[in-house]
C-alpha cells in the first residue's frame, strides 16, 4: 500500500511540473516573434535610406508570414489559457474527515483504525482522479505548443526569406542623399549668429632716439601715496 501511495502521489506532482514546464516552454515562440519584428523593424529604417521597390516574391510572403503569425498567436493564447487543473484536498478539510470517521466508528463500536485506513483510500482515489485529469490538460496544452512553435517557425522563415532582396539593397545599395528643407531663415540665421573678428595683436612701441648733450625731456612727478588708518587705533608718527 506505502508503494503504490508513493506512485499515485509522484505521477500526481509530475503533471503539475509538467504544467510548469509547458507554461516555459512558451519563451521560446515568444523569442522567435519578437526577434523577428525587430529585424523586420531594423530593415525598414535602411530601407528608408535606399531606393527599393516591392515585388510579388516578397509581398506573398509578407502576407504569408502576416497569416502564420495570427496563427500562432491563436495558439499560443490556447496554451496558456483554458484549463482547469484539479487539485488534491487541504490538509485541514482531510484532517477533519478522518475525525469525523474515528467519530463515526466509535459509534459503531468499530476500531478506529478503519478511519484511518478509509482516509488513506480516500487520498489514493484523489492522486489518481487529480493525475488522470491533469494528464489530460497537459496532453491538450503539448498539442498546442507543437502547433503554436511549427507556426511561429514557419512565420519566421516567410519573413527571412521575403526580405532577402531587402536585405541585400540595405547592405548593398548606397544610401540617398539627405535634403534638408529650411522653412524659416531668421530663425536660422539666429541660431548662427556672426562670428565676432579675430583680435589683432598691438604693436610695440617704438624705441627713443636720444642725441648727445641735450637734456632729457621732464617726467611728470608721481602723487604721493595715501596713508591707511584703522578705526579706533592711533595713527602713526
Amino acid at each position: 500500500m506505502a508503494d503504490l501511495y508513493q506512485i499515485y502521489r509522484d505521477h500526481y506532482f509530475h503533471e503539475l511540473d509538467t504544467r510548469d514546464k509547458l507554461n516555459g516552454s512558451l519563451s521560446f515562440p515568444m523569442g522567435i516573434i519578437a526577434i523577428t519584428f525587430g529585424y523586420v523593424s531594423f530593415l525598414f529604417d535602411k530601407l528608408k535610406l535606399v531606393n527599393f521597390e516591392t515585388n510579388y516574391f516578397s509581398d506573398a510572403l509578407f502576407c504569408l508570414g502576416i497569416a502564420l503569425f495570427f496563427s500562432a498567436s491563436y495558439f499560443i493564447t490556447r496554451t496558456y489559457m483554458g484549463y482547469g487543473y484539479r487539485y488534491i484536498a487541504y490538509t485541514t478539510d482531510i484532517r477533519s474527515y478522518q475525525q469525523n470517521l474515528e467519530v463515526y466508528y466509535r459509534q459503531r463500536k468499530q476500531s478506529v483504525a478503519l478511519a484511518e485506513q478509509d482516509t488513506l483510500e480516500y487520498i489514493h482515489n484523489e492522486y489518481a482522479e487529480c493525475t488522470g485529469h491533469n494528464a489530460n490538460e497537459n496532453d491538450r496544452k503539448r498539442r498546442n505548443l507543437f502547433v503554436a512553435n511549427r507556426l511561429v517557425i514557419g512565420f519566421a522563415f516567410a519573413i527571412l526569406i521575403g526580405s532577402i532582396p531587402a536585405t541585400y539593397l540595405a547592405l548593398t545599395q548606397p544610401s540617398l542623399p539627405q535634403k534638408f528643407e529650411i522653412t524659416n531663415i531668421r530663425d536660422l540665421a539666429m541660431s548662427n549668429p556672426p562670428k565676432s573678428p579675430t583680435p589683432s595683436k598691438p604693436t610695440p612701441p617704438p624705441s627713443r632716439l636720444l642725441k648727445e648733450s641735450q637734456n632729457p625731456p621732464p617726467f611728470k612727478p608721481a602723487p604721493p601715496v595715501g596713508r591707511m588708518a584703522m578705526d579706533h587705533a592711533l595713527p602713526k608718527k
